[in-house]
C-alpha cells in the first residue's frame, strides 16, 4: 500500500533514484503476480515475460544510477534465476508445484 501512496511523493523530477526504486518494486510485484498464477495460458506467459523484461530494464537502470555511490555487486543467483521463471512454468507447470524451501536449510 505504501508503494502506491509514494507515487505522488517520489516523482521522477523530485527524486530520480527513489522513483526508479518505486518502478522496480512496481514491476517486481506485477511479475510476482504473473509468476504465482495457479493456471497459465499462452497470453499470461507472454504478459509475464513482458513484465519481467520491463523489471530487468528498470533494475539495470537503477543499478547504473546507484553504482557510483555504493559499488555494490548486483550479480547474485536470485537475480539471475527469475529470468528462467516462465521457461520453467512452461516446462514444469505453475510455481505452486515446486519450491526453493528445501534448499534453504543448507544455509545453516
Amino acid at each position: 500500500m505504501i508503494v502506491f501512496a509514494a507515487w505522488d511523493i517520489l516523482t521522477s523530477s523530485c527524486c530520480k533514484l527513489g522513483h526508479l526504486l518505486l518502478c522496480c518494486i512496481y514491476y517486481y510485484v506485477e511479475f510476482d503476480i504473473y509468476a504465482s498464477l495457479e493456471v497459465h495460458a499462452e497470453d499470461t506467459i507472454a504478459a509475464g515475460r513482458l513484465v519481467l523484461q520491463k523489471f530487468s530494464e528498470m533494475m539495470d537502470e537503477y543499478i547504473a544510477q546507484l553504482q557510483p555511490e555504493t559499488f555494490k555487486n548486483w550479480n547474485f543467483p536470485k537475480k539471475h534465476l527469475i529470468s528462467h521463471v516462465f521457461d520453467n512454468i512452461v516446462l514444469k507447470g505453475a510455481t505452486c508445484n515446486y519450491s526453493t524451501k528445501p534448499n534453504e536449510k543448507m544455509h545453516g
